[in-house]
């Protein structure tokens, strides 16, 4: 791998590597993504989760500038990796951390809440990590 490359484009470029046709058929018909149907346009690179999470783990000093980025990308998985680095973040933050991070959560829902495919993926796990979120910002407003 080129040594000048991003550590972003080293992601991505290691995401692409992964990437299998076969189960991306898979993927794209769980998710319906097909004409009018609720994943319309999702695009799968066909890469299991416990694979994201390891290469997740392996670029968790990934910055946020460069989460915002995969966020904003029409690739599930760029989409899906970049929200398991978010929760790595999280995970590590101070509390006034985790309060920029609640703002940048916000601030990018409409890249993870209107994805139908981030929904379902995710399912609970981003209904607690919000809360959580949500909870340590509501500390911050009240004074507690």
């Amino acid at each position: 791998m080129d040594k000048t490359m991003s550590t972003l484009a080293k992601l991505k470029n290691e995401l692409q590597q992964l990437a299998s046709p076969k189960q991306q058929q898979i993927l794209q018909r769980f998710f319906k993504t097909g004409k009018g149907e609720y994943g319309e346009g999702d695009i799968f690179l066909g890469i299991k989760v416990p694979v994201q999470r390891k290469l997740a783990k392996k670029y968790q000093a990934l910055s946020l500038t460069d989460i915002q980025a995969l966020l904003q990308s029409n690739l599930h998985e760029y989409r899906f990796t970049a929200l398991i680095l978010l929760i790595t973040h999280y995970k590590k933050a101070d509390n006034h951390k985790k309060s920029k991070l609640f703002d940048f959560y916000l601030h990018n829902t409409k890249h993870i809440i209107s994805r139908n495919t981030i929904k379902k993926c995710l399912g609970l796990c981003s209904a607690m990590r919000l809360r959580n979120l949500m909870m340590i910002r509501g500390n911050f407003i009240l004074g507690n």
